[in-house]
């Protein structure tokens, strides 16, 4: 553990340690670089209780207790750019209670591998005494590479409270459960990412004698009504009246029209974006 401001750590091998491989417990402004963390009990990189300002720069870190690298207890402000964390029995890189942090540019292959329940690559918590929020993943890669058998359930999740997070450009594929688990608090912006599909379109109808039908939209959030655009494809040979969406949720939404279009049946395309 390292108390004191200021402090850089570079070039270590922390193993075996029966708590924390490297950690920073209330440090501002602490560097760690080119260092090597593998089997602790713990996490193999932690920033814990205030330690601002901080960077996690070209690290390895794996086959862990807990997590490759954590970032927790109002530790705001801190940047794990370019990092590698595989392996590890739980999460590969968690931010916990903390804000403005940003992840950018890491490998978070193939954790979880240990009988746990957040088999996660990249964990966004929530917490009633402290929500991360504000937090930038930018570019990295939450993949299971299958190694040895796919271990990580999740590539990137975030949980409900969690909020102003952006995703973006990032890779998550090959994990057992889900690419990307957005579980509430949807995060301000989710674009570009391999594994999370946040915009679709399509073509359906509403056929003589019934004035709805049921979209399935294959996204990875719920839409909702401000972004969906209908177009109307034919001349319906009843009046249709007024066409309205309903009925949102993870998979489906519904399309409806006030009457029976007839003969011809309500041709309609279909566009789903998800907007900042």
């Amino acid at each position: 553990m390292v108390g004191g401001n200021d402090a850089i750590r570079s070039s270590n091998i922390a193993s075996t340690n029966g708590s924390h491989g490297l950690q920073f417990n209330g440090t501002l402004r602490g560097i760690y670089q080119a260092n090597i963390s593998k089997s602790n009990t713990l996490s193999g990189f932690d920033f814990t209780l205030g330690s601002n300002y901080s960077i996690a720069s070209g690290n390895i870190s794996y086959s862990n207790g807990l997590r490759g690298i954590e970032i927790d207890s109002q530790s705001n402000w801190v940047n794990a750019i370019g990092n590698t964390v595989y392996m590890n029995q739980e999460v590969g890189i968690t931010l916990f209670q903390s804000a403005s942090c940003n992840l950018v540019g890491n490998q978070a292959l193939g954790n979880g591998v240990g009988a746990v329940s957040d088999k996660v690559g990249i964990l966004i918590r929530d917490n009633s005494t402290g929500l991360s929020s504000n937090n930038r993943l930018i570019g990295n890669n939450a993949s299971d590479d299958g190694l040895g058998g796919a271990t990580q359930a999740i590539g990137i999740k975030h949980e409900a409270a969690a909020s102003g997070t952006i995703l973006l450009g990032n890779k998550s594929t090959g994990n057992t459960s889900s690419q990307v688990n957005i579980a509430g608090g949807l995060p301000n912006r989710v674009s570009e990412g391999q594994g999370y599909v946040s915009e679709a379109t399509g073509t359906t109808s509403i056929t003589s004698g019934n004035t709805s039908v049921v979209v399935t939209h294959g996204l990875s959030f719920t839409p909702s009504v401000d972004e969906i655009q209908l177009t109307i494809g034919n001349v319906p040979t009843n009046a249709v009246g007024e066409v309205y969406v309903d009925t949102f949720t993870s998979t489906q939404f519904t399309i409806h029209c006030r009457n029976n279009p007839g003969a011809s049946g309500l041709t309609l395309g279909w566009q789903v974006r998800q907007y900042p």
